[in-house]
């Protein structure tokens, strides 16, 4: 990674790689923590190694979802499940290894590319859940469809 960040003369690297199969983390908290901080921890520090400035992915898992209103980047984090505590230590590890990272936390991520998918994007994901009367886990929440 380094050798081909330092090849690319990369300013910036964009970090959107992430093992995203939040219910399956719960069995496999290694695999999730293995990608989304130790993988993370390596970019950082290649990122830091060429003056790259690192912009990271993460997830609103990082909270419990119970403020009861937005959440702020400044509110304290309290992930709830694996996939949430292997985000956060992504952020950790980004934050502690190059001094310009950019956290951005997103929820529910959808595109085209995810449709080509078995599982689908995250828009698909939700109707199908609420086509089947499933309880819907949100923001490390709960909400009953």
């Amino acid at each position: 990674v380094e050798a081909a960040i330092a090849q690319a003369e990369a300013e910036v690297v964009f970090n959107a790689a992430a093992y995203n199969k939040v219910d399956v983390a719960e069995s496999e908290p290694q695999a999730a923590y293995a990608a989304n901080a130790l993988a993370v921890r390596n970019l950082a520090i290649a990122c830091r190694q060429n003056d790259a400035r690192l912009v990271h992915f993460s997830t609103d898992y990082v909270f419990d979802g119970m403020l009861g209103r937005a959440y702020r980047e400044t509110d304290a984090v309290r992930p709830l499940s694996a996939y949430g505590v292997s985000k956060l230590a992504g952020e950790y590890y980004a934050q502690a290894y190059c001094e310009s990272a950019l956290i951005l936390r997103t929820s529910g991520v959808f595109g085209p590319q995810g449709m080509k998918t078995v599982n689908g994007n995250g828009i698909q994901r939700t109707v199908r859940v609420e086509a089947a009367g499933w309880a819907m886990r949100v923001g490390g929440g709960s909400v009953a469809s």
